[in-house]
């Protein structure tokens, strides 16, 4: 099970990859029209419901289950890690908290560097403000949030090993909750600020529920296993009858938004979904993927990739919309170039960090984590 989880992992690589691709592909869409037809004024929503927006819309569906992936995924090793305790200790805390916080902070500090380069500076406030909040860049907001988790991991630990229904209900509760104040903000409803404030994808009560599960998940590997055969093609027919039926959902928000355009989220619809994919990966353990052996090394590096991801897709896109800009409206062909940029040079850069000979080797952890 466990190098299935690695698997999943790598999977959620890919598929976060793929979604910040995706976030490119409306900026050439509606941002960047008139680089392609002179003229537009800009932003231009003309293709808004065309075969282009919707392969974006398709793939960012497919790839949603990403984030809980990851969560569920951390959440599991939590468990391993403290398995033989009767807590999780503080220096697993601190440690993981390390190797995650010094990579955030060093490529961060690339990223305003760049941003100084080209004029966009702030004061020391906003530049903590933007590494405490993880909008640094479009992203980072995982990594607040995921230390969070890790801070409330002995509390989370405990309960999943001694209360683990309590556990799951309440986050489960805060999950439905978050949601439902989510849905009323984009359907235009007026929710207090103090509310809507925790609903901020940087803060845990959101995603709390997916870290908490593997967690539960650690400590009850046999039983969740069973459980998982007996039940394996409900996951795996709930899984495909909500793929449609979450994108439907996003178009229903996104009009009654009133808004052209609603950048996607995660809704509750699509939390269902996302567990119905990662609970059928999980069931068919057995059933090998195409590429298994390489998803489960990709794994690893998940962390690094995410980090380094962002940079070097921003840098493909805008290339391409400088040299080739008649590329942008044909998304068939510019999302592949952007999945091989956002993906090939990151595991590049960590392939040459790590060489053997390489001067900054023993540097690997404080850079990719």
């Amino acid at each position: 099970m466990i190098k299935r989880f690695l698997l999943l992992n790598g999977l959620a690589t890919i598929g976060v990859v793929l979604n910040h691709a995706a976030g490119w592909g409306y900026t050439a869409l509606f941002w960047w029209t008139d680089r392609y037809m002179p003229g537009t004024a800009v932003p231009d929503f003309s293709q808004l419901d065309s075969p282009a927006y919707f392969g974006l819309r398709i793939v960012e569906q497919l790839i949603i289950f990403a984030i809980p992936t990851f969560l569920v995924v951390s959440g599991f090793f939590m468990a391993f890690a403290a398995k033989r305790q009767a807590a999780v200790s503080w220096s697993i805390v601190r440690s993981r908290i390390w190797y995650l916080f010094i990579p955030y902070l060093l490529w961060s500090a690339i990223i305003f560097l760049l941003d100084a380069l080209q004029g966009d500076t702030f004061t020391i406030e906003q530049y903590l403000h933007r590494l405490l909040t993880g909008s640094v860049t479009d992203g980072y907001y995982y990594v607040p949030m995921i230390i969070q988790m890790f801070l409330f991991a002995p509390l989370l630990v405990w309960l999943a090993r001694w209360k683990w229904r309590v556990l799951l209900g309440s986050t489960a509760v805060l999950l439905i909750l978050v949601q439902m104040l989510l849905y009323l903000n984009d359907i235009g409803v007026i929710v207090p600020r103090w509310l809507m404030f925790w609903t901020q994808s940087w803060l845990f009560p959101g995603s709390l529920f997916w870290f908490a599960f593997g967690i539960v998940v650690g400590f009850n590997l046999h039983p969740f296993k069973t459980w998982l055969s007996r039940y394996k093609r409900v996951w795996l027919v709930t899984a495909v009858v909500l793929f449609p039926l979450c994108l439907i959902e996003w178009e229903i928000i996104q009009r009654l938004s009133g808004q052209l355009f609603l950048p996607n989220r995660i809704t509750l619809l699509d939390s269902v979904y996302a567990a119905g994919i990662i609970f059928t990966l999980l069931a068919f353990e057995h059933v090998a993927p195409p590429y298994a052996p390489q998803l489960s090394d990709l794994g690893p590096k998940s962390y690094g990739v995410y980090l380094t991801n962002t940079l070097t897709l921003e840098m493909a896109a805008r290339s391409i919309a400088v040299f080739l800009p008649a590329i942008l409206p044909f998304q068939i062909v510019f999302q592949p170039i952007l999945w091989v940029a956002g993906l090939g040079i990151p595991l590049l850069m960590m392939t040459a960090v790590s060489y053997p000979k390489s001067p900054i080797r023993a540097y690997y952890q404080y850079i990719f984590g």
